[in-house]
């Protein structure tokens, strides 16, 4: 049964359309500084309703894509 949630948990990382590490990175960053931020455009939208009052700020990236931010 640990197998299975181990194996399930892979193939749904897998279909992310960001790269794990960016993921491990991101998820870091808002530990640390306490706001959300995200490399990745389609957590931006949610990211933008949940901002509320906040500094919701985005940006383009070196490769084109967009990130953005909640300060």
């Amino acid at each position: 049964m640990k197998y299975l949630l181990v194996v399930s948990i892979l193939l749904l990382g897998g279909c992310s359309s960001q790269p794990f590490e960016q993921q491990a990175q991101d998820r870091l960053l808002e530990k640390v500084t306490g706001k959300s931020y995200s490399r990745n455009a389609g957590s931006c939208q949610i990211i933008k309703q949940e901002c509320g009052e906040g500094n919701y700020t985005e940006w383009v990236q070196d490769n084109g894509q967009l990130a953005c931010a909640c300060n």
